[in-house]
C-alpha cells in the first residue's frame, strides 16, 4: 500500500501535476489523520473496557466485604441485645424502673436469644442471668468495617474508573454513616465508660466475672447511686449501638443489591 501511493506521488511530480499532486498530499494526510484518530479511539475503547473490568473485580470483592460488615454487625448486636435487656433486669430487679434512653417513648428492642442466654429473659430472680449480665456489661465485640477493598480502591485510584456518580456516593455515605456513628470515636467513648463501670465495682475489688459465684450479686448494685447510673449509661450506649448497627446492616444490603443489579452485568456498564 506504501508503495502504491509513492509511485502515485511520483508520478504526479514527474508529470508537473503539482495541483493534483497537492491534492494528493492532502488527501494522503487526511487518510493518516483518520487512521490515527481510529487507532486511538480503539487505544481508548480498550483502555477503558479495561478499567471497567477492574472497577468489577473490585466490586465483587467490595460486595463480599460488605457481607462480612454485616456478619460483624450482627455479632455485636447480639452482645448489645443481651447487655441492654440484662442490665434492664438488673434495674428491676434492685427495684429501678426500666431505664428508657430516648426522649420520646420507651426503646425496647426485642429480646434474640442466642448461644449467650438461649431462653427468654426470666420473670423471676434467677442468679445464673445476673452472673452472665454482670460477665457481659464489660465485654467489646468488633463493630469494625472490613475497608481492605475500598482503600485499595482509592489508594490506586481505581475508584474514580467508576463512572456511577450515585454508586460512588453511596459507597461513601455507608462509610461516612458507620464512622460518626460506630466508629472509632464512638468506641472509644464505649470504652472509657465500660472502664468507670469497671473502676466503680473494683472499689469493692469486684470484677464482673466473679459475680457468678457471689451469694447476693446484686449487693453492690443496691443502694449506689454511682452504679445504677452507670448501668443506665451502658445500657444507653447498648440502645444506640443497636439501633445505628440495623442501619449499618440496612445499608449494607441495599448496596449490595445496587451493585449486584447494576455494576455486574457488563464491563461498560
Amino acid at each position: 500500500m506504501i508503495k502504491f501511493f509513492r509511485k502515485i506521488r511520483q508520478r504526479l511530480l514527474t508529470e508537473n501535476k503539482f495541483s493534483k499532486y497537492l491534492l494528493y498530499a492532502i488527501g494522503e494526510i487526511i487518510l493518516v489523520v483518520i487512521g490515527i484518530l481510529i487507532a486511538l479511539s480503539i487505544d481508548n475503547y480498550n483502555e477503558e473496557v479495561q478499567k471497567q473490568e477492574t472497577v468489577k473485580l473490585y466490586l465483587e470483592n467490595f460486595v463480599d466485604d460488605l457481607k462480612e460488615d454485616q456478619e460483624t454487625i450482627k455479632d455485636a448486636l447480639k452482645a448489645h441485645n443481651f447487655r441492654y435487656h440484662s442490665l434492664q433486669y438488673i434495674l428491676m430487679q434492685i427495684g429501678e424502673d426500666i431505664y428508657d434512653p430516648t426522649t420520646d417513648e420507651l426503646f425496647m428492642p426485642k429480646h434474640i436469644p442466642n448461644e449467650i442466654w438461649k431462653d427468654k429473659v426470666p420473670l423471676e430472680y434467677n442468679k445464673e442471668f445476673i452472673g452472665l449480665a454482670f460477665l457481659w456489661s464489660h465485654r467489646s465485640v468488633s463493630q469494625n468495617l472490613n475497608t481492605s477493598t475500598i482503600d485499595e480502591l482509592k489508594s490506586t485510584g481505581v475508584f474514580s474508573y467508576i463512572n456511577n456518580h450515585e454508586l460512588k456516593n453511596a459507597i461513601n455515605g455507608y462509610y461516612d454513616y458507620w464512622s460518626h456513628r460506630l466508629g472509632e470515636r464512638n468506641q472509644t467513648k464505649f470504652h472509657n465508660q465500660v472502664a468507670e463501670w469497671e473502676a466503680s465495682l473494683g472499689e469493692e475489688g469486684l470484677l464482673t466475672n466473679m459475680f457468678l459465684k457471689l451469694d447476693d450479686p446484686l449487693k453492690a448494685i443496691k443502694d449506689n447511686p454511682k452504679r445504677v447510673y452507670l448501668i443506665k449509661v451502658l445500657i444507653r450506649e447498648a440502645a444506640w449501638i443497636i439501633e445505628v448497627g440495623k442501619g449499618v446492616i440496612e445499608y449494607a444490603e441495599g448496596l449490595i443489591d445496587y451493585i449486584e443489579n447494576n455494576s455486574l452485568k457488563t464491563p461498560m456498564e
